[in-house]
């Protein structure tokens, strides 16, 4: 069998497992405006329900973040408030349904899933659409 360790050094080049690691987009120094925009385009990229840490880590292998796992969180907290993202039932996707969380139960662990309005953004910030 055909072994390979990733490291550092592979950034940039294809992988055994057919993944291009990115150099970071940002810096360290991305505006938090710019942090929103990347975030929303994963999430309209991949268009299915994501825990919190599989997002953070698409991005850091996918766009190359060097943000906090943190600085995820709260993105998508604010993406969820704007109407952007919604909070999924985890245990409803197990069964095939896309069922969002009720506001009472605000602390329960969730995926996060773009919406309508979040596509929509995404198109208007691209400049595919006019406001």
């Amino acid at each position: 069998m055909c072994q390979q360790v990733l490291d550092s050094s592979t950034k940039g080049e294809i992988g055994l497992i057919g993944v291009t690691n990115k150099t970071a987009r940002d810096g360290g120094s991305m505006p938090p405006e710019e942090r929103r925009k990347v975030v929303l385009e994963f999430m309209a990229d991949h268009s299915i329900a994501l825990p919190p840490k599989a997002i953070f880590r698409g991005l850091k292998i996918e766009k190359g973040i060097t943000f906090s796992y943190r600085t995820v969180q709260t993105i998508l907290s604010e993406l969820e408030e704007q109407g952007f993202v919604a909070r999924v039932d985890k245990e409803a996707l197990d069964e095939g349904n896309i069922q969002p969380i009720p506001e009472d139960e605000a602390g329960r662990r969730a995926y996060y899933m773009i919406t309508m309005d979040g596509r929509r953004e995404v198109d208007v910030t691209d400049g595919s659409q006019k406001r």
